[in-house]
């Protein structure tokens, strides 16, 4: 396991513009982490991933995440739920001047 130092990733961006998305970013992954029934199985992959762990020029608009779990519509509102709940301890803990919110979400596949 590799630690990452998603401050210093965050104060590193290259712009303003970037700065907003990689402190979003950042504020998403603390809202999980804080959120045990999250934490404990939500896995990041993707573009984000890789900029994160290796530094990637390749980003993307968008944060993937997957979870062992089988879809159930049930299921969907609860991990809703959860990270509104997540994001809102986040946004008190982080400094930032972002704030997050869940604006919208996605099954892929359908």
């Amino acid at each position: 396991m590799h630690d990452i130092n998603l401050p210093a990733w965050v104060a590193s961006s290259p712009d303003p513009m970037a700065r907003r998305f990689r402190e979003a970013v950042h504020t998403v992954v603390v809202a999980i982490s804080m959120v045990r029934d999250l934490a404990d199985v939500t896995f990041m992959k993707g573009g984000i991933l890789l900029a994160l762990r290796y530094n990637s020029a390749r980003t993307t608009k968008d944060i993937d995440f997957s979870t062992p779990h089988s879809y159930s519509p049930e299921r969907v509102e609860t991990v809703l739920s959860l990270l509104k709940a997540g994001l809102a301890q986040a946004n008190d803990a982080l400094s930032y001047s972002t704030v997050c919110r869940l604006q919208s979400h996605a099954i892929v596949p359908k």
